[in-house]
């Protein structure tokens, strides 16, 4: 059998009322995941999931209190809630949507993308391209998605459309924008869904209206191929003129310190003793049924509940 390969998890923050604790950067935990390299991951809304993709062409759903040691549920062998093996090859990006009931959106380099319910598990839509597809974003709305080719287009398709389509793409895909000279390599979109970045191997990153699907600002980057683009909310108290260097130094002194470096070792034997773990806080969502949908403050009190128990037997053994 192949050997498998295997995810690492390490503390992130925690917001609290009155601070914020940084991360020690300590490994947490790992696992093995899938047969071949992982490509992509990303957490639902609360984080108490995360999807995994990989070279095997595989999708993964982890739940996070299953991997952290929780109750297996009866007869249960693997931590993983779902396992889609629909693509025919590497696993090149996935998304996920909002709430309990969200879509999880994966690409392949088979051509296609594919609509997963996280509700129940099944292939909602399949969707081919004329092209391979290497980056996914979702609107906010969740009425689109858009996907970029190595053929340089970023294609438009339709989440809740009827089976037909006026595009010559094909089935589902509504739309196109193309100005890129080469294949997309990343996409991002704004909080509100009206601004789409994408970066590509032509080092340049283009800002789209997504209504009039017009380029609004264009940015080079020199070193080469752009391999990622993020969109972050700028914090209020900043002005939009500040400096990069000047906004840090308001940031440093308002107690907001970059993360120490991950570890990539346990420090002992045994990876989960002396972890103190500060996870990211629940999003308000409806009340959940499942073992898979538990919170992040019950994975907190679990991790609690282990340092407790490995205090007490570090105790015994000093007697």
């Amino acid at each position: 059998m192949a050997e498998l390969e295997s995810l690492s998890a390490f503390p992130s923050f925690q917001t609290c009322d009155q601070s914020r604790q940084a991360a020690t950067g300590n490994l947490l935990k790992k696992w093995h995941a899938h047969y071949r390299g992982v490509t992509c991951l990303v957490f639902n809304d609360d984080q108490s999931l995360l999807i995994s993709g990989s070279e095997d062409g595989c999708v993964r759903v982890w739940s996070l209190y299953m991997i952290f040691g929780g109750a297996n549920r009866e007869g249960e062998k693997h931590p993983y809630e779902y396992s889609f093996h629909e693509h025919t090859l590497k696993v090149t990006d996935v998304k996920i949507g909002h709430g309990c009931n969200a879509i999880i959106l994966s690409a392949s380099e088979d051509r296609t993308c594919k609509v997963w319910s996280l509700s129940n598990g099944k292939l909602l839509r399949n969707i081919v391209f004329p092209s391979i597809i290497d980056a996914i974003t979702l609107d906010p709305g969740e009425h689109v998605f858009y996907a970029g080719g190595r053929d340089g287009k970023i294609f438009i398709a339709a989440l809740n459309a009827p089976g037909t389509s006026n595009s010559s793409y094909g089935l589902h895909i509504i739309g196109s924008l193309s100005e890129h000279s080469k294949a997309i390599t990343c996409l991002a979109s704004s909080a509100d869904g009206s601004l789409l970045v994408s970066g590509s191997e032509d080092g340049m990153i283009r800002v789209w209206n997504t209504k009039s699907r017009n380029i609004t600002r264009v940015f080079r980057h020199a070193k080469g191929p752009v391999n990622n683009v993020l969109v972050v909310r700028q914090p209020q108290h900043l002005n939009p003129g500040t400096s990069i260097n000047t906004q840090a130094s308001v940031l440093r002194g308002r107690g907001f310190l970059l993360p120490p470096p991950l570890q990539k070792y346990a420090n002992s034997a045994d990876e989960n003793a002396y972890v103190k773990a500060f996870l990211a806080p629940q999003t308000a969502s409806n009340k959940l049924l499942h073992d898979q949908y538990i919170s992040v403050q019950t994975m907190e009190n679990l991790i609690k509940e282990l340092q407790v128990s490995n205090s007490c037997i570090l105790s015994l053994l000093d007697l």
